[in-house]
């Protein structure tokens, strides 16, 4: 694909282009991608130059930035508003076979057992064995589910995220069009949500062995190692990353792009909005080691002569 081709399709002409590459897939400038196609990314700011991945061969910059950008193994085209820009081509691109993933008929294995009122799409659909899916569950495209797994009633799995960008007044909605991979032996409690990747190339992720409790949400892109607990009522934002035997309890809010390391406990209620080490245990709003918020705590319990019942 070629930028100065692709712009004026959606409507851009105001553009310089230096250098110009093809690219295959659409990112963002993010380390811990391991994205190997040839990519477009998107730079607003200065202070993230220094981010920009290895894949990355053709680059959507800012007008201001011109000069700023160092020489690499990449083009980069000068444009107002380059995110938005960016979003724009990604649901133009959606539309397209060439972008999106190839979709083949759905496979499910053998001994499940699948309500009828259940709704599984026709097509990009693959089950394992020995899988149990329940009344009113959903399972759209582009999903794989692992064996022995259990989904229960209504659950959705491989549906359209919450991911909006402002224009001015005007209000996008970004396109999913990734996938949502399920590994083995993971139960799904009734009403959750786990919504689909942004990007073709890219996938939710849920371990072996994980157990999400009833009306949880898991965002886009998100990546979480086996062997997990997500207790009732929680929600991971899109893009995050949860270590392994990590437990985290009722009502948690884990915003997104962070990394929570292995073994960690988030505790009831807790607001994380920072990166948990491996065997952290954090707690409040907003979260901090949970020794520091009982300390805190029991110092205000002696400053008010309040105490907890």
């Amino acid at each position: 694909m070629r930028l100065s081709i692709l712009l004026p399709e959606i409507g851009y002409t105001d553009f310089h282009i230096t250098n110009e590459k093809v690219f295959e897939a659409l990112s963002v400038c993010d380390d811990r991608l391991k994205l190997t196609s040839e990519s477009l990314v998107f730079l607003e700011k200065k202070k993230f130059i220094g981010s920009i991945p290895q894949s990355a061969t053709m680059i959507l910059a800012a007008k201001e930035l011109d000069g700023s950008i160092p020489n690499g193994n990449y083009g980069v085209c000068y444009i107002d508003q380059p995110r938005f820009v960016f979003v724009t081509l990604h649901n133009y691109l959606s539309n397209d076979a060439k972008y999106t993933r190839e979709v083949s008929k759905t496979i499910i294995g053998s001994d499940c057992v699948i309500n009828p009122l259940s709704s599984i799409t026709a097509e990009g659909v693959q089950i394992g064995n020995n899988v149990i899916i329940e009344e009113f569950a959903v399972i759209r495209e582009n999903v794989v589910i692992g064996d022995r797994c259990i989904i229960r009633s209504g659950s959705i799995i491989g549906g359209q995220g919450f991911e909006i960008k402002r224009n001015g007044d005007e209000l996008i909605r970004v396109e999913h069009v990734g996938g949502v991979i399920i590994g083995n032996d993971v139960e799904i409690q009734h009403n959750c949500c786990i919504s689909k990747a942004i990007y073709p190339w890219d996938n939710t992720e849920i371990g072996e062995h994980v157990k999400v409790g009833n009306l949880v949400q898991i965002g886009h892109g998100s990546k979480i190692e086996a062997s997990v607990m997500i207790a009732v009522s929680s929600t991971i934002a899109g893009n995050s990353s949860i270590g392994e035997g990590t437990w985290i309890g009722p009502g948690v809010t884990i915003s997104n792009r962070l990394n929570i390391g292995k073994n960690s406990k988030l505790n009831i209620g807790a607001v994380v909005i920072k990166d948990v080490p491996e065997g952290g245990s954090v707690t409040g709003n907003f979260a901090v080691p949970h020794n520091e918020f009982m300390y805190n705590m029991l110092k205000m319990e002696r400053k008010t002569g309040n105490k907890r019942i």
